[in-house]
């Protein structure tokens, strides 16, 4: 994670989702269909580590 001028930048790249949140892409694409924030730029989609955790900490999932 990096950071630019004091705040976190924490997008990651859903085709990279399994090596740096454990998670599987499909399950983020699964997770946007119920409300995860997806952020495109081209056909680059991105979600925010911060606002994952978020999510699952509100559905009480356990992964």
């Amino acid at each position: 994670m990096s950071t630019i001028e004091g705040q976190s930048f924490d997008l990651v790249r859903i085709a990279k989702a399994k090596r740096e949140c454990d998670i599987s892409s499909n399950t983020i694409r699964a997770y946007a269909r119920q409300g995860l924030r997806l952020y495109k730029v081209g056909k680059a989609v991105w979600f925010s580590r911060f606002e994952l955790a978020a999510f699952i900490r509100g559905r009480g999932a356990i992964l």
